[in-house]
């Protein structure tokens, strides 16, 4: 059934060894005759079960568990997002696995309680973990790069600048990160642009390592650094931002998300938020079907569309002013974060984690780097604000249209 679905394959060419050494080919590469296939080597049988029933979560499953491997899983997923009504078509048991998958999402709702366990299963394997193969800055979001020879440390910085122009922040404002991670855009914030910042966070690893970076930067006076819910905001600040943060929120709780960022929002202030988005025609599937990412990366997460945003931001008095989005700077984001996961295997394995653990990561930076090339999924970065108020000054935040960016560099 697997082999007679991959026939229908269009777009690139594939090559499948089975387990017994033989081998099967699909598939072509229309104009792009220098490029050599994607080759799969099927290690156990049981692959093409998780693959039939389970779609992309049954192919990544059975990635962790070794009983395949490739060598390009970047392009492979890429190729497969664009043959996917070819290969829907041909394989009609991809929902076998759906309803075991929707209830185990279901099970992880993104309450009080339900957030602080999903974050710490994710955001608490470890700083020392997510120090192998972030950049300095510790930064876990897209970077934007403004050239091509930029080092991923600068494009986190001028996506740092540009968050900061999106929410037109000026020197001696008080400003509000919802989800600052390990601090380095409240650094940032206090360092470059003057000011001072309450940064928020509900895990607990994050917060010791943004305090004592804080602390060694001598901003204590300038920066703090808070456990807190975004539903429990407290007071009132000249700016908002918040960057890859409303991914952790939830369909059902959208609307008490922006609602928090409205009511903490000053008059005439704006608010920054950058957020990894599904688009709008694939939501509703997107919802009834839980993806690689919400089974085994972030439990509870949830990727929302932009009707989905604006549509819980009409029961509050901010709108959406503008909107980039910055994909193919998140997909040489991901594939430089992949490069350095692999190049200190080792380096995790020292810390405890096993193969599987790092096949699990593995597929997770190739299936979102994949999916960013492909713009399945988009990385927005949205400016809101009040209509009617007065406007605060707004910085340049450059166009994103000429960036010289080149996916795949070797820099």
């Amino acid at each position: 059934m697997l082999l007679r679905g991959l026939s229908r394959w269009r777009d690139g060419q594939l090559v499948l060894e089975l387990p017994d050494g033989t081998e099967e080919a699909f598939g072509t590469t229309p104009g792009r005759p220098s490029r050599g296939p994607v080759r799969i080597r099927v290690r156990d049988e049981a692959f093409f079960g998780r693959l039939l029933t389970g779609g992309e979560t049954g192919a990544g499953e059975s990635y962790i568990l070794g009983e395949w491997e490739c060598d390009d899983l970047p392009r492979l997923i890429e190729m497969a997002i664009r043959n996917r009504s070819h290969l829907k078509r041909g394989v009609p048991l991809f929902w076998v696995g759906a309803v075991g998958d929707w209830i185990g999402h279901r099970l992880r709702p993104n309450t009080r309680t339900g957030s602080r366990r999903n974050i710490h299963a994710h955001y608490d394997l470890g700083n020392e973990f997510f120090e192998v193969f972030l950049d300095p800055s510790m930064t876990y979001s897209s970077a934007v790069f403004a050239s091509s020879d930029a080092s991923l440390e600068e494009a986190q910085r001028e996506k740092y600048r540009r968050m900061a122009a999106l929410a037109a922040i000026r020197p001696g404002d008080h400003v509000l990160e919802v989800g600052c991670g390990w601090g380095g855009f409240a650094e940032f914030a206090a360092t470059d642009l003057g000011c001072r910042v309450t940064g928020l966070t509900i895990s607990r690893a994050q917060a010791e390592y943004a305090r004592t970076r804080m602390r060694d930067a001598g901003l204590d006076d300038r920066v703090a650094i808070d456990v807190r819910d975004y539903r429990d905001i407290e007071g009132k600040y000249d700016a908002i931002v918040s960057i890859e943060m409303l991914e952790a929120v939830g369909h059902r709780y959208l609307r008490d998300y922006f609602e928090a960022l409205d009511g903490a929002l000053a008059p005439g202030g704006r608010a920054a938020v950058q957020v990894i988005t599904i688009p709008d025609e694939r939501y509703w599937r997107y919802r009834l079907r839980p993806d690689f990412i919400q089974k085994f990366i972030f439990p509870g997460a949830h990727l929302p569309s932009v009707r989905a945003m604006t549509g819980a931001l009409a029961g509050t008095s901010l709108r959406l002013i503008g909107a980039t989005d910055v994909a193919p700077h998140y997909a040489e984001t991901l594939r430089l974060w992949r490069r350095s996961f692999l190049a200190n295997a080792d380096r995790i394995r020292a810390q405890g984690f096993d193969d599987d653990f790092i096949r699990r990561w593995d597929f997770y930076f190739a299936y979102c780097e994949a999916g960013f090339a492909a713009r399945y999924v988009g990385d927005q970065q949205l400016s809101l604000a009040r209509p009617g108020e007065a406007s605060r000054r707004v910085l340049d935040v450059g166009s994103l249209e000429d960036t010289p960016l080149r996916i795949g560099r070797t820099g």
